[in-house]
């Protein structure tokens, strides 16, 4: 079982503890119904005890905030187990005056006078002491509240910072974004600067080849045309000279 489910079967019986000793105070029971009644208070707080301890074991494996969070509500039901002792040893108490009492009126002394006395006497008692611990249980209680209440304020408070956190992470990381798709954007226009570049130097040293060859072409044909006037002038003169 988990910590909750032994938190859920203890506030259950402590629940109807807290009923069942309510009724165990009142004057009307019989000596066998309040006998009875108080061997099932008996096993009811048994079985709280069992399931505190059964909270104490799984409460020892967890770790984090959730412990101290766990461990402040185990503390209450400690405290609220011990208040219902205490309220089942004033119900025992009383049942031990009403035999008393009961005993006192079968013997014969001062029937007429000291029972409705000590029967008075025992349930105002009786009702000053179910007040106190009432009053008292609800104070525990309402600690228990304010309690769950801080630490469930104070978890929103840690979620709240982690939301932040976790904003300013995915805003910095979404300028970073922008950031690298501007510097893509340059290096592709840098990119295409250099490709036209390398474009219009290939067109100018393909020119400048074209140019240089045709220039070659040129010399190489007025060479060629000068040394065939040469070749042919050289014979006439010759035979003008003969």
């Amino acid at each position: 079982m988990s910590f909750e489910s032994h938190e859920s079967d203890y506030t259950t019986r402590a629940a109807q503890l807290k009923k069942d000793l309510r009724q165990a105070k009142t004057a009307d029971l019989s000596p066998d119904a309040r006998e009875a009644l108080l061997a099932k208070i008996q096993k009811g707080i048994d079985d709280g005890s069992a399931s505190i301890k059964g909270m104490e074991t799984k409460l020892a494996s967890v770790t984090g905030e959730s412990r101290q969070r766990l461990q402040t509500r185990l503390e209450s039901y400690k405290k609220d187990i011990a208040s219902i002792k205490q309220d089942q040893k004033l119900a025992q108490a009383a049942a031990a005056n009403d035999e008393q009492r009961r005993g006192a009126l079968f013997d014969g002394q001062t029937a007429s006078v000291a029972a409705p006395l000590l029967s008075t006497s025992a349930d105002q008692r009786a009702r000053m002491t179910g007040n106190t611990q009432a009053l008292t249980q609800s104070t525990n209680q309402l600690a228990t509240s304010l309690q769950v209440i801080n630490d469930t304020r104070n978890m929103a408070g840690d979620i709240m910072q982690d939301l932040s956190r976790q904003g300013t992470v995915i805003r910095g990381a979404h300028n970073r974004l922008n950031q690298a798709d501007d510097n893509i954007g340059k290096a592709t226009n840098i990119l295409g600067h250099m490709k036209r570049r390398v474009m219009t130097n290939k067109l100018i040293l393909a020119f400048i080849i074209i140019v240089l060859l045709a220039a070659i072409g040129l010399i190489v044909y007025f060479k060629w045309v000068d040394d065939s006037k040469s070749n042919g002038a050289a014979p006439a003169a010759k035979r003008l000279l003969l």
